[in-house]
């Protein structure tokens, strides 16, 4: 704290100051609004971010510090902020009323066991949830023909659906999507089908591609590199080269999973860890309507971010804010957290922060004790 309500923060490069419900923060120590927010503190009736609030968001009466915001776009809104320190480290509690669900509607049904124990040790981030009702990434729904999911596709869908980001190659992250699925059988054949019908549309599939594949074991991992839909899937998100697409069915004694991945390692990774948890058996526990829930490791997380932005740095591209991500998430040891959504447009979370206590992330021997 440097007086007048103003601070620093020099391992961040950042400045900022307070006044009443106004919090500011900047990498600029001669900002005009940062001198604004001086002159503002010495005048009455400066307006409250509270009169803005939802009636129904009360922030939490354990909370050591409320931040509210304002949201803009397509799904406006505002949210409460509650952060409260705990014997781990910091507790969040977010509560949010938008104009539309930022997350996206769930295909009715009960609410299904979410089983993060099935992740593999060395996962850096990951989220469970129930099935949506559109589970095609957006980039490969516009190519889907009239836009709709074909109906054998959406027969074989079961209650859950995974997204597991871990370690890939020359600094990069390696991501994984799990559908589960009723029938390994049927529904292996009706996402090869789509996968087809979608590369020949969009006039991406070579002629390889086209080979027969009626003589692969329903359990085979598929290359779909050539099909060129890893550009459709993947294009755009740096983060996670190669762009590369491959997919594996899961098959169990009821059931399984469809697992696609933009490398073949973790594929194989991944697949593993879900053969080897077919059931729930340590289920995330909470109040009813927990629709989502993951975590996220910090150190592994800064690292890749921060390579990222050391390879956009010498592409002479935009870099600073990933620096600041990749601090920030090298502070933090572990997050794991909870999404529950009442109603349409209402979202209510809980997040738990373990603050990293050394440079050096060590990786927990098992995931199957988080909260």
């Amino acid at each position: 704290m440097t007086g007048s309500r103003r601070f620093e923060i020099p391992r961040l490069g950042v400045v900022g100051a307070r006044h009443g419900e106004w919090l500011l923060v900047t990498d600029d120590s001669d900002s005009a609004l940062l001198r604004d927010m001086h002159r503002v503190g010495c005048e009455a009736d400066v307006p409250s971010l509270a009169s803005e609030l939802p009636q129904d968001a009360v922030p939490s009466e354990r909370a050591a510090v409320v931040v509210a915001l304002r949201h803009r776009g397509a799904r406006h809104g505002r949210s409460v902020w509650s952060i409260t320190p705990s014997r781990q480290g910091l507790r969040v509690e977010v509560d949010g009323r938008f104009a539309s669900d930022p997350f996206g509607a769930v295909m009715d049904g009960p609410e299904p066991a979410i089983m993060l124990e099935a992740m593999p040790e060395e996962t850096v981030a990951c989220w469970m949830q129930p099935m949506p009702t559109q589970p095609l990434p957006a980039t490969l729904a516009e190519r889907v023909p009239d836009g709709r999911l074909p109906a054998a596709v959406g027969r074989s869908l079961g209650d859950r659906m995974a997204v597991i980001v871990g370690p890939g190659k020359a600094g990069a992250m390696a991501i994984a999507v799990a559908y589960e699925v009723r029938d390994a059988s049927s529904a292996s054949e009706a996402h090869d089908a789509l996968l087809m019908e979608v590369a020949r549309q969009a006039g991406v599939m070579t002629a390889s591609s086209l080979q027969p594949r009626s003589a692969r074991r329903l359990e085979s991992p598929r290359d779909l590199s050539e099909t060129g839909l890893a550009p459709v899937l993947f294009g755009g998100m740096e983060l996670f080269a190669p762009q590369q697409l491959h997919a594996r069915t899961v098959c169990m004694s009821a059931g399984g999973w469809r697992v696609y991945a933009n490398e073949r390692e973790w594929l194989d990774r991944v697949v593993a860890s879900l053969e080897e948890h077919p059931a729930a058996e340590q289920a995330v526990q909470g109040p009813p309507q927990w629709a989502r829930s993951g975590f996220m490791q910090g150190g592994p997380l800064g690292a890749a971010l921060h390579a990222w932005s050391d390879q956009r740095a010498t592409q002479g591209r935009c870099a600073e804010g990933l620096q600041l991500l990749a601090e920030w998430a090298r502070m933090t040891d572990l997050v794991s957290w909870r999404v529950a959504q009442p109603e349409p447009g209402r979202v209510r979370a809980v997040l738990d922060l373990t603050p990293a206590l050394e440079p050096v992330h060590a990786t927990p021997s098992s995931f199957a004790v988080l909260p």
